[in-house]
């Protein structure tokens, strides 16, 4: 049984050849994606040998052991060029997503598409993938356990990020509108209020800065979720 989060980065994987879930943890979206027909094939991998041992347990009892391979290892170190036609990099920092990203400019593993969810920093994967030669095609954002992940699902193409706001809420022609993206940016909006009221408190220029910053994002995060409304 897939959580509300991986059932919703699974959707994210449109049918492959070969899909390669890095960090794949105990294993259970590497199963998800060959029972559900989304790959043939997936290579499953992880840096920590315990986690691995997990998903092998999970594999075996699955009777997928021809279909999930295994491998112990960091990045792009576990596969080959060619060898993988979908990433998925789920449950891991925004920060190292985009320096695996950044990483095709070196060697071009012809990786045709990417399912992501950052736990953070997302707005750093969205510029690694506009600067990689990625266009984003599909943004969800999934509220499970009072968290909102990011979902984002990239395929190989031209992209240009006009806003910057999209950076960090989401690809707005990609963007999915539903009650948990409105969800997201209210608590964005709450979060700029309480800056707002810590700056307050100040007459610094910084704190003038911070406050006329957080003003605007307020206002930029407002006029979001009345075109979410009307949508």
């Amino acid at each position: 049984m897939l959580t509300k989060r991986l059932e919703m980065i699974l959707e994210s994987v449109s049918p492959t050849d070969c899909a390669w879930d890095m960090g794949c943890d105990h294993g259970y979206l590497a199963v998800a994606l060959v029972t559900s027909g989304k790959a043939k094939r997936v290579i499953a991998s992880d840096i920590s040998g315990p986690s691995l041992e997990k998903a092998k347990t999970l594999i075996e009892k699955s009777h997928l052991t021809d279909k999930v391979s295994c491998r112990l290892g960091d990045g792009f170190d576990v596969i080959s060029p060619g060898e993988v036609n979908t990433a998925v990099m789920a449950g891991i920092g925004g920060h190292l997503i985009a320096e695996k990203i950044d990483a095709l400019s070196t060697i071009d593993y012809r990786i045709e598409a990417f399912a992501l969810q950052p736990m953070n920093r997302a707005d750093l994967v969205r510029h690694a993938l506009e600067a990689g030669g990625y266009a984003i095609i599909s943004e969800r954002v999934v509220r499970e356990d009072n968290h909102f992940y990011q979902i984002i699902k990239a395929i190989r193409g031209k992209m240009r990020i006009d806003n910057p706001l999209d950076y960090t809420i989401g690809f707005s022609p990609a963007r999915h509108a539903d009650e948990d993206f409105e969800a997201f940016i209210l608590s964005l909006i709450d979060k700029e209020k309480e800056i707002l009221q810590n700056v307050n408190q100040h007459t610094t220029d910084g704190a003038v800065a911070c406050r006329v910053r957080s003003e605007r994002t307020i206002e930029q995060l407002t006029e979001v979720i009345g075109h979410a409304c009307q949508s």
